[in-house]
């Protein structure tokens, strides 16, 4: 269930706790998530010629690589997270 499902579940009376459990579970997909954008700002701010050029040269060579872009798109779009069950509250 959505946070604003699972928050409009506990202002109805639902368990408290399904928010720190919501919390538990998707606390270390943001950090995931939050790492990952930082590598790849890291890589776009890529200011060495040299560097920039590597960097150039790899994306070429894996653009056609079947799931490489469907893969980075998945993840940053966290669609390669399972959702969780959440009871109906």
């Amino acid at each position: 269930m959505p946070l604003a499902g699972l928050l409009a579940a506990v202002l109805r009376g639902g368990d408290p706790d399904l928010l720190g459990r919501y919390d538990a579970e998707h606390r270390p997909n943001a950090a995931a998530l939050l790492g990952f954008t930082g590598q790849l700002t890291a890589v776009a701010e890529l200011r060495d010629p040299e560097a920039r050029r590597l960097w150039d040269d790899v994306l070429a060579r894996v653009r056609d690589v079947p799931g490489v872009a469907q893969f980075l798109a998945r993840r940053l779009a966290q669609l390669d997270v399972p959702a969780a069950q959440w009871p109906e509250g």
